[in-house]
């Protein structure tokens, strides 16, 4: 079975009038396809610097002044079992220094994906229900 890569949907805000996925995609030239075809196993080195920029690109209303997530900014966006995983995945990657400017983001949004298994899942900024 291909795996996707997957996001909340709480973390997707929907405070602009194009969907935020939708102007991440096109600003960073990725396709929906190229995102079908990302395992969330893959590791970082392995991505194409366009769509760990697009992930950087969710999360980028949710990024403090010191460019590490804030839950403060993560808000009601986020539930409290989501908070307690944000949580950890901060803790594993907040210390990571890298040369590449959106590796943080891609690090979030896949250990996220990694430490839930939601019933409902959502391909960054599209909902599919699991069978």
């Amino acid at each position: 079975m291909q795996l996707q890569l997957l996001i909340f949907l709480a973390l997707v805000s929907v405070a602009v009038s194009q969907p935020p996925g939708d102007m991440c995609l096109k600003d960073n030239n990725v396709t929906h396809a190229e995102l079908e075809a990302l395992s969330p196993n893959t590791p970082v080195e392995n991505v194409a610097p366009n769509i760990k920029c697009y992930a950087k690109c969710l999360l980028r209303d949710y990024i403090g002044d010191d460019n590490k997530l804030s839950l403060e900014r993560v808000g009601d966006n986020a539930n409290a079992q989501e908070k307690v995983v944000l949580q950890q995945c901060m803790s594993q990657y907040d210390g990571v220094s890298s040369t590449a400017p959106c590796d943080y983001g891609y690090l979030l949004l896949q250990c996220l994906t990694l430490r839930t298994e939601p019933k409902r899942s959502v391909e960054i900024g599209y909902v599919y229900n699991k069978s």
